[in-house]
């Protein structure tokens, strides 16, 4: 089996076109290779990553909002 690349990767991950479509776009691969590699990446895509990307789109709004951070305590 060959490692996957990442062109192969995204078309995995794209949720715009049906398994039956990547089984013709990877025609080299079987059904099995593409389910399982499927799978595996998007449990790699879940909810904590969703969680991180939006925790730092805050951190990166909060100048823009006028909000700035200050770490010293005020006496």
């Amino acid at each position: 089996m060959e490692p996957w690349t990442p062109s192969e990767d995204a078309l995995l991950l794209d949720k715009k076109r049906s398994f039956d479509e990547v089984n013709v776009l990877l025609s080299k691969r079987s059904e099995k290779e593409i389910w399982d590699r499927m799978t595996k990446l998007r449990s790699q895509v879940g909810p904590e990553s969703l969680r991180r990307r939006h925790t730092a789109d805050e951190s990166m709004r909060l100048p823009v909002m006028g909000i700035q951070r200050n770490n010293t305590w005020d006496r």
